[in-house]
């Protein structure tokens, strides 16, 4: 008799845990109690077609706002990607435009340092077919920065003779010039 009473027993405990589960995850339903029990009530089957329905309206329903909602993203993507586009095609242009400038302005740099070193070589070989005395004179007419370059092509011997001319704190600051490098 207790070996009844404990398969009783433990057979109630079963059927309450697969109850409290099924509650618990909301599968509770008349039909599902039906089949635990063994059997299923009479309206079960109509309940559970109108429930299905319900139930596919609503997923279609969901679906359809999502395909909806993923179509915009798609379509304000295509749109980002359009304009990300042009813009970078912008950019690539003006990219070139700056490159060419800058061909340009190294260009004229170039052209325009040439044409002073030309300058410059003409007034040191001027300087230094002239008397030292006359050629000082000229030289304090300019600044020390450029006196200096132009006597850096004068050679040696001249240069000496031409700054031996020249006023003494005007010749400090071309000498401290030529000592440095040259630009």
């Amino acid at each position: 008799m207790r070996l009844i009473l404990y398969i009783v027993t433990a057979l109630a405990s079963f059927l309450l845990v697969l109850v409290g589960a099924m509650a618990a995850t909301g599968l509770l339903t008349a039909e599902n109690l039906g089949r635990v029990i063994g059997r299923a009530p009479e309206s079960a089957p109509a309940q559970a077609s109108g429930t299905q329905r319900d139930d596919l309206s609503g997923l279609a329903r969901m679906l359809n706002e999502r395909e909806s909602a993923l179509a915009q993203r798609e379509a304000d993507l295509k749109r980002r990607e359009t304009e990300f586009e042009r813009r970078n095609a912008e950019l690539l242009q003006l990219q070139g435009v700056i490159e060419d400038r800058l061909k340009e302005i190294k260009g004229a740099l170039e052209q325009s340092d040439a044409e002073e070193q030309v300058r410059r070589q003409t007034a040191a070989t001027t300087l230094e077919l002239m008397d030292p005395k006359k050629a000082a004179e000229r030289l304090q007419g300019l600044p020390a920065e450029e006196a200096a370059a132009i006597l850096r092509l004068v050679k040696d011997k001249q240069r000496a003779k031409i700054v031996e001319q020249v006023a003494p704190d005007e010749a400090v600051r071309i000498l401290r010039l030529l000592q440095e490098p040259p630009l």
